[in-house]
């Protein structure tokens, strides 16, 4: 996530980044035609194309 706003992804500057996390990423079994994401109790997912990255997430 990006605190910068107004721009469309054309002038990134990582200083700029509120946070990040290192993701688990794998191929999917089968082509996923739309970009998904699911947030449940114990993760979140996010699923494209041959492409299936998750981290783990924890209540307080």
């Amino acid at each position: 996530m990006n605190k910068q706003t107004g721009q469309w992804g054309t002038e990134y500057s990582q200083a700029n980044d509120l946070g990040r996390v290192k993701m688990t990423v794998k191929p999917s079994n089968g082509l996923i035609e739309s970009f998904q994401i699911t947030l449940t109790d114990k993760a979140l997912t996010m699923q494209w194309e041959n492409t299936v990255a998750s981290v783990p997430v924890k209540g307080k």
